[in-house]
Parts: C-alpha cells; structure tokens; sequence
C-alpha cells in the first residue's frame, strides 16, 4: 500500500474521541485487516447484499453478543462477514481474527505435529482466536468435524462466552441440519452457545 493510501486512511480513520489516528495505527489496523481477510474478500459490492444483510452489518456493534448468518450459498454471508470486519478494525481498530471451518479443524491437528513450524503456528492462532476482541467462523456445518475439532471449538466458545468478548459465525445448514454434523454429545451445547449469545439471522 502506497503512502498516499496510507495517509487518506490515517485522516479518515478515527478512535473514539473522533481525532484522527496515528500513520502507525493506520498501518497496523491494515495489518490486522489482511491479516483476518484474503484478498478475495477485502472489497465487495455491496448491492448484492439483502437488505437483512446490510442493516446487520450496518447496525452492529461490539458488544458481549455476537452475531451468525444462516442460509443458503450464495447469500454472500460471508461477503458481508468480511464487509463488517473490515469496519471494526479501519475504523473502529477492533482486533478481529477470522478462521474457516475447515482451516480451524486443521488448525486443531496441527497443534499435535511433528513439524514444529506447523506446531508453533497452530498454537499461536489458536491462543490468539480465545483472546481477539472479536473472531469470525466462517461456514460452520460445512464438513463434519472431527471429535478432536469438536472439543476446540466448543472450549473456544466457553472460553469467549466466559471473557464476554464476541463471536460472529455463518452456517449454510438450519439449526437441524446443522446439528446432524456435530456428535450427539457436543452439538447440542455447540448451537446453544451459538445461539444464546449471538443474534441470529436467517436469510
């Protein structure tokens, strides 16, 4: 990113006393944004979106609740998910992580490698997905987890329900759908946490 981009991103963005921030906050808030996002999802049009999607992303703020999309591919949940993000942190300099379903189950067996890069890595991101202010999962539902995945992600959520800090999610699968990938004795307190602690919307 050039130093012109850097400098309109520095006056435009603001902390919450509305001053301008610092060209190395501005920079570091661009690391955290690339960081969370793949380059396929840092812009998007915004007009494919529903109207549902659009006063979600709009309305939210960072609260103890998090927030979850359920529908169909295709809905551009994710988009949206990344749309939001991208405010928290260039704007708001909210510290976001993000992880795919499948990204977080390799995650979980990589902690256990005997590559100790892969090892190290693993760990780091996921010590770091219990403490960022907010964490994004994206398509939950989308593979069956494996048992070793399942108990990561509900400690995950315990551990973050438990700090107060939010979690916001997608699903392609309705609550019942979604249940039939987890095992009987994880899912049904995996949807709870989901559930009770996020605001839902169903598209």
């Amino acid at each position: 990113m050039g130093k012109n981009q850097r400098k309109k991103l520095r006056m435009t963005g603001e902390n919450n006393n509305n001053e301008p921030i610092s060209e190395f906050e501005a920079g570091q808030r661009i690391k955290w944004f690339h960081d969370a996002c793949l380059p396929l999802y840092r812009e998007s049009d915004t007009s494919r979106f529903s109207k549902k999607l659009l006063t979600a992303i709009n309305e939210y703020t960072v609260t103890p609740q998090g927030l979850g999309f359920v529908g169909k591919p295709g809905e551009c949940k994710t988009r949206a998910m990344f749309i939001l993000l991208r405010r928290l942190i260039m704007d708001d300099g909210v510290y976001c992580k993000a992880v795919s379903t499948p990204k977080f189950a390799t995650l979980c067996a990589n902690q256990f490698s005997d590559n100790f890069q892969a090892k190290e890595d693993a760990e780091k991101k996921m010590k770091s997905f219990q403490s960022c202010d907010v964490l994004f999962i994206d398509d939950l539902g989308k593979n069956k987890m494996t048992e070793r995945a399942e108990v990561e992600l509900y400690d995950l959520l315990e551990t973050r329900t438990g700090k107060m800090i939010p979690t916001l999610w997608t699903a392609n699968a309705a609550s019942g759908e979604l249940l039939a990938m987890f095992s009987k004795d994880r899912g049904e307190a995996i949807l709870r946490r989901l559930a009770e602690f996020s605001k839902v919307i169903s598209l």
